[in-house]
């Protein structure tokens, strides 16, 4: 039990060190839309409140198509089950998003993708789990300081 709780608490602070970095790349995705497929005319929120409760880190819209973007700094190296955790989380807004496409309230159109961007690679024990599962990752996205992307490689 002791052991859980440590597990517990490792894990929740490395949540609340993820938030604090993944905050500062939030606004960068929504700068740079053609990194997930969508362009400037779309709309783009941060922290896009779903009825679940949750929140997708970035959301791109437009009439035809929106895309979710999950986002994992390289913190998460430290915590690769953090990894994991982005891979279901991409699977679960996936599966809200298409929900909402049903409910005319929330006005979303059917067509649907979630991306898990990472700022570091997936490593190799998830590889296989995001291709089964269908999830889009794209991997090395730096942000430099003139706000320039580099994008070493993109996986399934």
């Amino acid at each position: 039990m002791l052991a859980m709780i440590s597990h517990i608490r490792r894990f929740e602070w490395a949540d609340h060190e993820h938030a604090r970095a993944t905050g500062a790349k939030q606004p960068f995705a929504v700068d740079h839309p053609e990194l997930v497929g969508a362009t400037s005319a779309w709309k783009s929120f941060v922290e896009y409140p779903l009825p679940s409760l949750d929140e997708i880190d970035v959301l791109f819209k437009s009439d035809d198509e929106c895309v979710g973007v999950e986002v994992k700094s390289a913190i998460s190296d430290a915590y690769p089950a953090d990894y994991e955790r982005g891979l279901y989380q991409t699977i679960k807004y996936r599966a809200l998003l298409t929900a909402m496409t049903h409910d005319k309230r929330y006005a979303m159109p059917s067509n649907i993708r979630v991306v898990l961007v990472l700022e570091s690679q997936l490593p190799l024990e998830y590889k296989t789990t995001a291709e089964v599962l269908g999830v889009e990752v794209i991997e090395n996205v730096r942000v430099h300081p003139n706000q320039a992307i580099t994008q070493a490689s993109t996986g399934s």
